[in-house]
């Protein structure tokens, strides 16, 4: 079980992936403003192009990723890089699939439904099948949206509502598909954020895993807006251990843990995150 590994690991392991966290946030920021100072002037001088831009930053998360679960005993992969394409042009969103990422994650369905197909026809155009592809919704649900959203995405990571669970079961059928869902966890309590307690997560579940159409592949869960590393690794673990429980009682729960953004990944991967959602870190801040 991830969560009592993480517990049970050797102390100083801990205290160092805690102090590299505070490092990495505190630099951050720094890096990334700097960053887009001299790849934006590069750009301009031609002395550097956008994928060879991008490969680099891949680069260096895969390292950050393979690094972190050796730390603790886990195969790298086994994790997930999907990349939060909110606000990206079509044509940086073509760098990161040239670069080897599928999952592409957006929060705005209008946005997506405007670029999916020039993303698509792009990919084709660089010898990458269209339907490779795989488009997950990680934004919060809306009634009115659901349909278009079952219409556009093969993923849905944020369910915590059954009537757009019992929605979205529905319009999958008329399309003929199967959606991937995953149940939003708040395991840090806060009211800004949408989700299930990490405690009633079997209840929410009684009544969605049994839908026609929908696949439970896992839980998703946004950390704490904190620099408090201790605080960070006890929410996710609050969600891995939520996960363990719906496995114990549906064999057919894929056990997957969406856990994990550009500040905290590394967090999330000694927790037993098997999906990281990387945005700033690969393209700036926004």
């Amino acid at each position: 079980m991830f969560a009592e590994n993480v517990n049970a690991q050797d102390n100083s392991s801990l205290y160092r992936l805690q102090e590299e966290f505070k490092e990495n946030q505190a630099i951050l920021m720094l890096r990334n403003g700097i960053e887009m100072i001299i790849l934006l002037y590069l750009l301009k001088e031609g002395a550097m192009n956008y994928d060879t831009i991008i490969a680099e930053r891949l680069t260096n998360i895969r390292h950050e990723v393979a690094k972190t679960a050796l730390q603790v005993g886990r195969d790298a992969n086994g994790i997930t890089i999907l990349t939060a394409v909110k606000t990206q042009t079509p044509e940086r969103i073509l760098s990161v699939i040239r670069n080897g990422i599928r999952d592409l994650g957006e929060n705005r369905l209008q946005e997506a439904v405007e670029k999916r197909d020039e993303v698509v026809r792009l990919a084709e155009q660089s010898g990458i099948a269209g339907d490779s592809l795989r488009w997950h919704f990680i934004g919060r649900l809306q009634s009115n949206k659901l349909r278009k959203i079952a219409e556009y995405f093969s993923v849905v990571q944020s369910v915590d509502n059954p009537d757009h669970a019992v929605k979205l079961s529905g319009y999958a059928g008329e399309f003929g598909k199967q959606i991937d869902i995953f149940f939003e966890i708040s395991a840090a309590g806060e009211s800004s954020k949408g989700g299930i307690d990490p405690s009633a997560v079997e209840d929410f579940a009684a009544g969605v895993m049994e839908l026609p159409n929908l696949h439970v592949r896992g839980l998703m869960t946004i950390g704490p807006l904190t620099d408090d590393s201790v605080r960070i690794i006890e929410c996710y673990n609050a969600v891995a251990r939520a996960g363990e429980r719906l496995k114990a009682v549906y064999p057919q729960y894929g056990g997957e843990l969406s856990m994990g953004m550009s500040g905290d990944y590394s967090l999330a991967i000694t927790a037993g995150s098997t999906m990281i959602r990387i945005g700033t870190a690969l393209f700036g801040a926004r």
